[in-house]
């Protein structure tokens, strides 16, 4: 199976400050390797970075990791099952397969309660 590595990006909640409360968000890394059909799977554990004396250093460590990562693809031993699975790239041929359960998952709660209602319960996958 061809496999592509790449580093991702998310801003994401970290909580909020002790002075006022205000949220506090940081800046998440991770890899990803995609299948040629667009399914996809994240290696864990994802990186998170703030904007302190850190954060570099922080950023050089998951681009180490992707550099060992692309090595151990080179050298046939990249073993993805071990791998978080997350959503496929949209409208790819994986994305297709389990449509209605990615849609599914992307509901809030609220969406979710309303379908299951008027499918007698029955989830899309």
């Amino acid at each position: 199976m061809a496999i592509n590595l790449c580093l991702d990006s998310d801003i994401v909640s970290a909580g909020y400050t002790d002075e006022d409360g205000m949220p506090v968000y940081r800046h998440c890394y991770y890899i990803v390797a995609e299948a040629a059909d667009g399914a996809r799977w994240q290696f864990e554990p994802p990186a998170m970075l703030s904007n302190d004396q850190y954060a570099s250093f922080r950023r050089n460590t998951v681009e180490a990791w992707l550099a060992s990562l692309e090595k151990a693809k080179e050298a046939g031993m990249l073993d993805v099952s071990t791998w978080e699975p997350i959503q496929p790239r949209y409208g790819s041929e994986a994305y297709q397969r389990n449509q209605n359960r990615w849609e599914f998952e992307s509901m809030d709660d609220c969406e979710r309660e309303a379908y299951l209602r008027r499918n007698a319960g029955q989830y899309p996958y």
